[in-house]
């Protein structure tokens, strides 16, 4: 919960007490730095949010085709989600958020811990994601060439808090907060 302040998604307060929480949750969806795939094939994968969805079978498969497809990695519907690399695990995960549809993606440092090669793929498969499909992306990252590069907004944040200063200045000290 915020500290303070109030966040609003689509007109509606989601904290305290919101009452269609579980709605907004389902507008938004999170894929970490270090994606947690389950121990079994990449489809299966990629399916998860849309069976406990309750999406009939045959859209489920036709879904996560397209999803695979757009994030480069059609054909390892069959090829065991632990046994790929960072880079294609990372868009595996990116697959499974794209399937269940979400109005925003959040991506936490979705580039660390990848090679320059998918980072170049994944960083074209977000420009896509959000042209092509119309989805907002939020990301973290420490790269800030990336963050200009991808983004039509960036917030620094120095010590945690938002500044307004020119990024020279951040890695100066030199920092002035943002109106709270």
């Amino acid at each position: 919960k915020p500290t303070r302040g109030k966040i609003f998604f689509k007109g509606l307060e989601v904290f305290p007490d919101c009452k269609g929480l579980s709605f907004l949750r389902m507008q938004v969806t999170l894929v970490h730095q270090n994606p947690l795939l389950f121990d079994t094939t990449v489809e299966k994968n990629v399916e998860y949010g849309l069976k406990i969805r309750k999406v009939p079978r045959k859209e489920r498969k036709l879904r996560v085709n397209e999803c695979l497809k757009t994030v480069g990695l059609e054909g390892f519907q069959r090829r065991n989600a632990r046994e790929l690399s960072g880079g294609e695990a990372q868009r595996v995960a990116i697959a499974r958020a794209l399937s269940i549809d979400p109005e925003v993606i959040f991506l936490d440092e979705f580039s660390a811990n990848i090679d320059y090669k998918n980072r170049v793929i994944i960083e074209n498969i977000i420009k896509s994601i959000n042209k092509e499909f119309g989805k907002t992306i939020v990301f973290t990252t420490h790269y800030r060439d990336q963050a200009y590069r991808l983004s039509d907004n960036v917030i620094h944040l120095f010590n945690g808090v938002p500044v307004t200063s020119l990024t020279k200045n951040i890695f100066r000290g030199m920092i002035k907060k943002t109106a709270q």
